[in-house]
């Protein structure tokens, strides 16, 4: 019930609107909308269609699912008979979600729309429905997921063209057998006309391994309108048939002369995948002042920036601004609240910030400020990261582009601002359940909108954020739907459009370190990275000047450290240190070694070293993994790693060797800890706690009170975790919830059979030991320099380790001038 409404809630023009959902009379029922015309099964001729016919509705379809993917809504069941085709030409796309609904009923012969039941049968009719659109994967019984739907999607626009199905048999079982062993009669035999691009597209969504598979339907919408536009200007060639057989001798020839062309393009695609496309730029420096340099802003004409300054104080930013060249910058504000996203309006002659709840403008010759929106962020922006919520100007300067909330459950969405009355307009309308739109900004043309939507809020300064664009109309009002142009769940660091309207730069770590990167809306597929060293963020073009600005990180240093718990005067000291983020230790279980999180490498991965910090290992060599937690028995570590945009859980031998995936649930799972008797692995999911067998299975939700960094006691009845600022207990059960003292910290946890050592949260965070004989607290450690991830306890209960920021992190302002 929850999906099918999730699919009714999706709002798409090519997405069948669902009304109600009830129950009456004994029967249960859906209200949905009524579309005159016919299901898309009906109007396919048994040559096939028009090559236009075929792609104007191809799009549309590739367009809904598109849009109920980035919703995380899978189909399951597309195929000509769920698509209707109206009177004039709109296509609508039936049934998203209902297939799911049925997966644990008995089949009946009534089911037309089954994709997959659960039960084990002998008898043919186990997998029912129509089977000539089934990806293999489905086929087998196996999980689905957006993938399994673009095989469908190459199903049907395959019969489509061809007029006949891709994959057919006698039974339902010779056609699931086809499917998985067998290719589809290639489209060029049976087709006249049709472009070989487009024969090509449906190859790729039919490949049997879903790796191989094109990359999304937000990808083969855009590849569709590319050749739907080449076609109807006649700059496409037809497919070929394919050639009669030839003789032995001549397929040995022509086997040995394919062979070598294999190679040569084989070698050719592998080194043009091996190399992004970069240009290099000149970047000289702005500003370098002691501290952190942030959110540059350019005056129109670019002869003067405006920015965030914490004038060496490590956080407390206020508003500077500053003539390019020598000289010293003048400060605008000097309220103690936070200050965030200052952005200069189209005229020169205003200035808009954030300053802890409210919208102000300010002149950039300083004076006094204007409230336009009290209490528009009324909301905590530490979900959304250290940036907060951002700001931006419409072209005309009567609006100003705000991300916020309306309430605690609701995501994150951009609002228009009016400067003159503080009149709020919604913009865009997330999905439920993610974090939301965030950064944002308007072409220099106000015809489109260009936004990140972060799906999930991530750790160790991982997020999952990609890049959408939105047609405007002449009053900034949507005029279509926001369509998906990046796909790689990176950071998203603010966004600066060129003056042509064509462009835009964007920073991103989609590479590895933040970097900068120019997409072309006419190719928003092949990003050009900007190389202008190894970290770029929050850039900014002028209006006029070509002068492009931006931030530059320069990286800090934290490292390890140890404090001996039964001996008070003896001083901590650091154990594991290097240049780079060294944090999250985890002692092993007989206290010989340690793991913890590296970047030493260049990338986030898992390190083992011995107990006196030693002879350091990698453990793991995918980037983007962390958390480290060792198995009652010492032998296998768990921990989290980014697979396809989300956090998931695995295992690993902690000698070395290939990591084992262990959850593959939607949504992210972090923080992983194990049972005591090593059956289970606790992890921190969407809503709460969760536990997954480590022989496999699906996660068991056990706590729903938004909990993280779950820690099992040792004789497993009860599981320790953070929430909402506070340390909490429960029953092994996830049942009777309790808290135990306020005042934490999210972070990981050390659990002893005594009690457990926190973090306090608030300025001067200090380490507490809370202890379940007394229900009291007391203070371990306060050091004299900020904290980073992780501490963990020996096992003899002699040592603590921490980790601690020993050179703070700094960043300056860049210049390019001129940009072109």
């Amino acid at each position: 019930m929850q999906e099918a409404r999730a699919a009714s809630a999706l709002n798409h023009p090519s997405i069948i609107t669902i009304y109600d959902i009830d129950h009456d009379g004994g029967s249960d029922f859906i209200a949905m909308e009524f579309v005159p015309g016919n299901t898309l099964d009906q109007l396919i001729p048994p040559q096939g269609m028009k090559v236009n016919d075929a792609l104007r509705y191809a799009i549309q379809i590739a367009d809904a699912l598109a849009a109920a993917h980035a919703a995380g809504i899978v189909h399951r069941d597309l195929k000509p008979a769920n698509i209707i085709v109206g009177d004039a030409g709109n296509v609508k796309v039936l049934d998203f979600g209902l297939a799911k609904l049925d997966e644990d009923l008995p089949p009946t012969e009534l089911d037309n729309t089954r994709t997959l039941v659960k039960q084990a049968h002998t008898e043919e009719g186990t997998i029912m429905g129509t089977a000539s659109y089934m990806s293999p994967e489905q086929a087998e019984g196996r999980k689905v997921d957006a993938r399994s739907d673009i095989f469908s999607f190459g199903a049907t626009l395959y019969e489509m063209l061809a007029g006949r199905r891709a994959f057919h048999g006698e039974s339902k079982i010779a056609t699931l057998s086809a499917i998985l062993r067998s290719e589809p009669e290639p489209l060029a035999k049976l087709t006249e006309g049709a472009p070989r691009e487009l024969h090509r597209l449906v190859q790729r969504c039919l490949k049997k391994d879903p790796n191989e598979r094109a990359h999304s339907m937000a990808d083969l919408r855009i590849a569709l309108k590319e050749i739907k536009e080449d076609s109807e200007s006649g700059t496409l060639t037809a497919a070929a048939p394919p050639p009669p057989r030839r003789s032995r001798t001549g397929l040995w020839i022509a086997a040995a002369l394919a062979t070598l062309a294999v190679a040569s393009a084989a070698a050719y695609i592998y080194s043009s995948r091996q190399t992004t496309p970069q240009v290099p730029l000149q970047a000289t420096v702005l500003t370098s002042y002691q501290g952190q340099e942030a959110s540059p802003t350019l005056s129109p004409d670019g002869s003067q920036v405006a920015f965030l300054w914490d004038g060496g104080q490590q956080g407390n930013y206020d508003i500077y601004v500053k003539v390019l060249g020598p000289g010293k910058p003048l400060r605008l504000t000097t309220d103690p609240a936070r200050h965030s996203s200052p952005s200069w309006s189209p005229d020169g002659r205003t200035i808009a910030f954030i300053r802890g709840e409210s919208l102000f403008t300010i002149s950039p010759l300083g004076g006094s400020e204007r409230e336009i929106a009290p209490g528009l962020f009324r909301l905590p922006s530490r979900t959304f990261g250290l940036r907060g919520y951002s700001v931006s100007w419409s072209p005309d300067g009567r609006w100003i582009l705000a991300s916020t909330r309306e309430n605690e459950t609701t995501p994150a969405a951009l609002f228009l601002i009016a400067v003159e009355t503080g009149e709020k307009r919604r913009l865009t309308s997330p999905p439920a359940g993610i974090i939301g739109d965030l950064e944002a900004a308007i072409s220099p043309d106000g015809r489109t909108l260009v936004f990140s939507r972060r799906l999930i809020s991530g750790t160790a300064g991982i997020t999952d954020c990609d890049l959408y664009t939105m047609p405007l109309g002449s009053d900034y009002s949507a005029a279509g739907a926001p369509a998906q142009i990046t796909f790689d769940h990176a950071l998203t660091q603010g966004i600066a459009w060129t003056h042509d309207s064509r462009e835009f730069v964007y920073s991103s770590n989609r590479g590895g370190s933040s970097a900068l990167w120019r997409i072309s809306l006419s190719n928003p597929s092949a990003p050009v990275k900007l190389t202008v060293g190894d970290q770029g963020f929050d850039p900014v073009i002028s209006r006029q000047g070509n002068r492009l600005a931006f931030g530059q990180q320069i990286p800090g240093d934290t490292n390890i450290w140890r404090i001996h718990l039964t001996d008070p005067a003896s001083p901590a000291s650091p154990i594991i240190a290097s240049t780079r983020l060294d944090h999250s230790p985890r002692y092993s279980p007989d206290g010989e070694k340690i793991a913890f999180n590296s970047e030493r490498s260049g990338r986030t991965e898992i390190w083992i070293c011995d107990a006196d910090g030693g002879n350091p290992v990698q453990l793991t060599n995918e980037g983007n993994s962390g958390s480290p937690s060792w198995s009652p028995d010492g032998k296998q570590i768990a921990f989290d790693h980014v697979t396809e945009g989300k956090w998931q859980i695995y295992t690993v031998n902690a000698r070395g060797g290939k990591p084992r995936q262990l959850t593959k649930e939607p949504g992210s799972h972090t923080r992983p800890s194990w049972s005591h008797d090593g059956q289970w692995i606790y992890s921190s999911g969407p809503g709460g706690i969760q536990k997954t067998a480590i022989a496999g299975g699906n996660v068991v939700q056990l706590i729903t009170d938004g909990g993280s960094n779950p820690l099992e006691s040792e004789d497993g009845k009860t599981i320790y975790y953070t929430a909402a600022d506070s340390l909490r207990s429960a029953g092994a059960d996830g049942k009777g919830a309790v808290k135990l003292i306020d005042g934490l910290m999210g972070m990981p946890l050390a659990l002893t059979r005594g009690g457990i050592y926190y973090r306090s949260s608030g300025a001067g965070s200090s380490i507490h030991f809370y202890s379940f004989d007394t229900k009291r607290s007391k203070l371990i450690v306060k050091p004299d320099k900020p904290f980073d991830i992780g501490q963990s306890v020996s096992p003899d209960g002699q040592g603590l380790l921490y980790s601690l920021r020993d050179a703070p992190a700094t960043s300056d302002l860049m210049l390019v001038d001129p940009f072109r």
